[in-house]
């Protein structure tokens, strides 16, 4: 990161990774060589996959996230596409501006719903200008695959208002990454 470019150069424009400077774009311009890019090799979510699994993915209860606090830390709770209603009761579910406080889990809890195949994604925050850190607890920023354009990337945010699935912004912020797999 350098503030300016992308990777170590000055011009955004410059998709011509060499060295460990490839691992900056995701493998959007540089293939990730972890098992050649094959299926069920981990990945990021490109924006439509977290579109459709926040916001248009169908499931047996109708609910498909909520806002909560998992052992004192707030952020966001995907539940399966079996999630049964009986199994555990979550509330203000699929509501984008509930607060983290509509559901407040302990690690105990956590263990059970995660067996259950929940899946927390935690408001970790990003990193901003170089080395700060920014809005940890407060705001979730995930990568997705997906490029806008040289210079942006498309990425989740979860915040205390707002779940925002399709957000577009500088690839030189420093977001987290939640890896997948594709289910065979």
């Amino acid at each position: 990161y350098n503030g300016y470019g992308y990777g170590p150069s000055m011009n955004m424009l410059d998709t011509n990774l060499i060295g460990s400077s490839v691992y900056y774009d995701w493998g959007v311009y540089n293939a990730i060589s972890n098992g050649g890019n094959r299926p069920s090799i981990w990945r990021t979510l490109t924006i439509e996959e977290w579109d459709t699994l926040l916001c248009h993915r169908t499931t047996i209860s109708d609910i498909r996230y909520a806002k909560a606090t998992v052992n004192g830390i707030p952020g966001l709770i995907v539940v399966p596409d079996n999630w049964d209603t009986t199994s555990y009761s979550i509330h203000s579910t699929n509501l984008s501006a509930a607060n983290y406080s509509a559901n407040v889990f302990t690690s105990t809890q956590w263990i059970t719903l995660e067996r259950l195949g929940c899946v927390f994604l935690p408001t970790a925050g990003r990193r901003w200008k170089g080395t700060a850190i920014f809005g940890v607890g407060s705001f979730g920023y995930y990568w997705s695959s997906t490029c806008n354009s040289s210079t942006m990337e498309y990425y989740l945010r979860i915040r205390n208002e707002y779940v925002e699935p399709i957000y577009n912004s500088k690839r030189d912020y420093g977001r987290s990454v939640r890896l997948v797999t594709d289910v065979q």
